[in-house]
């Protein structure tokens, strides 16, 4: 089966047969090719439901997770987005036509090397790259509309909520152990940072929130 046809199965298999998507996420979803994303070792299985291993560290997130949390956020072509622990680059290709800039931070220099090169090879440009340590985000690009942390945290640094823009929004998994949580949709709202449950979901720690304090705004 090629892997034009295993996308088709994905999107109607695992999107369309769980959730409601609108036809621009769908497309996007059908545009980009999962597989170049993942180790050669994995490329036939790029499209199972699960996630996937990227590094010791790093999992490509499930393609309904991603399309979740795409739904329940409002993104704009003006606006201006951050994904911290960005992998290989595939949620940046799948969010790329939706906002006018994302800046992806990754400190696994292999990955990021492997997601300049996937983003390159699709013609992706409006994507910005910074190999430099997660847990700082990008204070020097602030003010971001939307934040995804892309991994488990089991508290969201102050920082962060102060990178946003006023009712901008971060999404990642708040984790209750290392292998159990819930992808968490947070707002900022004047000084004050509403939290919503999307679904139940996990992903691996990002190692370098593990020593994060709890945010007081």
């Amino acid at each position: 089966m090629s892997y034009e046809s295993r996308r088709h199965r994905m999107i109607s298999g695992q999107l369309q047969a769980h959730d409601s998507f609108n036809e621009k996420i769908l497309h996007s979803f059908q545009k980009i090719p999962r597989e170049i994303f993942v180790p050669k070792s994995l490329k036939e299985v790029a499209y199972v439901e699960g996630a996937l291993p990227l590094s010791e560290k790093r999992k490509l997130m499930t393609p309904l997770m991603l399309a979740q949390i795409l739904k329940r956020v409002s993104l704009q072509k003006n606006h201006t987005f951050m994904i911290v622990g960005g992998g290989s680059g595939y949620s940046a290709a799948i969010l790329s036509p939706f906002v006018e800039t994302i800046f992806l931070v990754e400190s696994d220099k292999v990955l990021m090397r492997e997601a300049q090169k996937n983003l390159e090879a699709l013609y992706i440009e409006n994507v910005v790259f910074s190999e430099t340590a997660l847990e700082e985000g990008l204070p020097q690009q602030a003010p971001f509309d939307f934040i995804l942390l892309e991994g488990g945290v089991f508290e969201v640094p102050d920082a962060f909520f102060h990178q946003l823009r006023p009712n901008g929004m971060l999404v990642t998994c708040l984790l209750s152990t290392p292998l159990r949580g819930e992808v968490t949709l947070f707002k900022r709202e004047d000084y004050m940072v509403h939290k919503e449950k999307i679904r139940d979901g996990s992903l691996p720690l990002l190692t370098e929130f593990s020593n994060a304090s709890e945010f007081n705004f």
